[in-house]
């Protein structure tokens, strides 16, 4: 865990996780409703395939759909199966009591929307910032001398190139 918050963050799509987190708040609404339908039907439930354990024990069906209908619950059983198949996302160990995300499950979906430096990428960064404060350092009448080429390497811009005089083009050879 220590490693993990040693890590540097690249990006963090908060659009994204926002997105995601609305729609299980969405779905989270219709999983408190089949969970009600569910308490209506069997006091004793606690999820479908054990209402339907349930419903097929006490009739004696093998059908939890047959066993709805002779206990008067067809409406509602169908209703449970349409919302059962409206929050595939959800299960109760993600939920508190309250019908909340817990923070534990709220902080791995983020996760999967941080993106982090590699270590390479990191390395290449301090040796960038050396780079971009060595180039901060020279006069900014000196700085128009050098620019990226079109391979992105570091060269003389044309201006650089004429503006060296003899006597500056014997102290670079020395």
């Amino acid at each position: 865990m220590t490693e993990e918050k040693s890590k540097v963050i690249k990006t963090y799509q908060d659009h994204e996780f926002n997105v995601k987190i609305k729609g299980l708040e969405k779905e989270i609404e219709v999983y408190k409703e089949m969970k009600t339908l569910i308490k209506v039907i069997d006091k004793k439930a606690d999820s479908v395939p054990e209402l339907e354990h349930l419903l097929n024990k006490r009739s004696g069906f093998v059908n939890a759909e047959l066993s709805a209908l002779a206990y008067g619950f067809k409406n509602e059983f169908e209703r449970v199966q349409v919302l059962k198949s409206n929050c595939k996302n959800i299960k109760d160990e993600y939920l508190t009591k309250d019908f909340k995300l817990k923070k534990i499950y709220i902080n791995e979906i983020r996760d999967k929307f941080i993106t982090y430096f590699s270590d390479e990428e990191l390395q290449a960064r301090k040796t960038l910032e050396k780079l971009m404060e060595t180039f901060n350092e020279l006069p900014p009448n000196y700085r128009y001398l050098i620019g990226f080429n079109r391979q992105y390497d570091l060269a003389y811009t044309i201006q650089g190139m004429y503006k060296v005089n003899k006597s500056q083009e014997q102290l670079i050879k020395k």
